[in-house]
């Protein structure tokens, strides 16, 4: 760190310094308050409600990460073999039957616990995975399997694109996800209109 030569400016800036750090420390940061205040409201609002609907987004993301596990590995294999590539979410819409029974949760449904940017991307990849949409990547990859003609390395790459575009925000999602801390409840709820409103009502 640059000091200036100034005596006093030195110790003005070796105080502040020390004030950061013991700001730092003792955990006075911006999100303090935020920090203190869901554990504080944790008592005013709906927790086994909040761990239901936790709880079954966590089995609806674990879900998608298998698929895409299984899909990039496929799509790193020859593409005469991923012409063998099966998986559940390939047939009969599973992935929307799994959301429609989330969406059904009281805590999602009255928009309690999940977000509107949440449901329209949950909602996408339903789009996507479900085969009996025409164009979706199920009915896309289903398709192209049936074709007699050989299937390109490109086509392959297409295919893994495809649902790496939806996916790949559910992956800094899950770094942060702890359902018992405040992150799960940034990202998957919506501050301020939802439990911090309900929380705020309670306690007046």
């Amino acid at each position: 760190m640059y000091f200036p030569v100034d005596g006093v400016a030195v110790g003005e800036a070796v105080a502040k310094t020390i004030s950061d750090e013991n700001m730092l420390k003792f955990g006075s940061t911006p999100w303090n308050g935020e920090i203190s205040y869901w554990r504080d409201s944790k008592k005013s609002r709906d927790i086994e409600g909040w761990k239901e609907t936790t709880s079954e987004f966590e089995k609806l993301r674990d879900s998608l990460e298998e698929f895409h596990v299984l899909l990039r590995e496929a799509a790193k294999s020859p593409p005469e073999e991923f012409k063998r590539f099966d998986h559940k979410f390939l047939d009969g819409g599973v992935f929307r039957f799994a959301l429609d029974n989330f969406n059904n949760l009281e805590g999602v449904r009255e928009r309690k616990f999940v977000n509107q940017l949440m449901q329209t991307r949950l909602e996408q990849l339903a789009n996507k995975l479900d085969p009996n949409v025409s164009g979706s990547l199920s009915h896309s990859i289903r398709l192209r399997q049936a074709s007699s003609t050989s299937m390109t390395k490109w086509e392959v790459k297409e295919f893994y694109d495809d649902f790496y575009d939806l996916w790949k925000w559910f992956l800094d999602d899950r770094e942060w996800f702890d359902t018992d801390e405040l992150s799960s409840y940034y990202r998957l709820a919506k501050p301020r209109l939802t439990m911090m409103d309900r929380s705020t009502s309670a306690n007046e």
